[in-house]
């Protein structure tokens, strides 16, 4: 989808993206891909970005309905990196959750079926170590 929808834009977008992706992961070393939507620079009202940012695989999200900050794609590399052993030779999409309900009510009141069927899973405010939040966020992801 995300494919599709870049290649509209921008001339073989996807096709050169996926193909330096494609050589990181032939290289053998260690890597992470993240696949952020489109990024804004606008902060959230949520206190944590664990629990405001989500992951996908297999690019079944549409980049044009959610909007994720800077700021959340940042923080979102530092913890891949503190968090080897689940986030190792995987590539993910990067969004946020905010925006994407918001988004799926949007569709629900336009009438329009859902297109995700996504688990969505609340963590208890104020409960919860902040590690505990980033292993939650990636905890599913497969290996590449």
């Amino acid at each position: 989808m995300m494919s599709i929808t870049m290649n509209l834009f921008v001339g073989n977008y996807a096709k050169w993206k996926k193909r330096g992706e494609d050589l990181v992961r032939q290289s053998g070393l260690d890597y992470t891909v993240v696949r952020p939507t489109w990024l804004a620079d606008e902060e959230s009202d949520s206190e944590s970005t664990a629990e405001r940012v989500g992951v996908s695989q297999g690019d079944k999200i549409s980049v044009m309905k959610t909007r994720v900050s800077r700021k959340d794609v940042a923080e979102v590399c530092v913890e891949a990196l503190l968090h080897r052993e689940a986030t190792s030779k995987v590539t993910f999409e990067l969004i946020n959750k905010e925006q994407e309900k918001k988004a799926e009510e949007e569709q629900e009141e336009e009438g329009e079926k859902k297109t995700s069927k996504k688990k969505k899973k609340k963590a208890k405010k104020g409960q919860d170590k902040e590690e505990d939040k980033w292993e939650r966020v990636f905890s599913g992801l497969e290996k590449d």
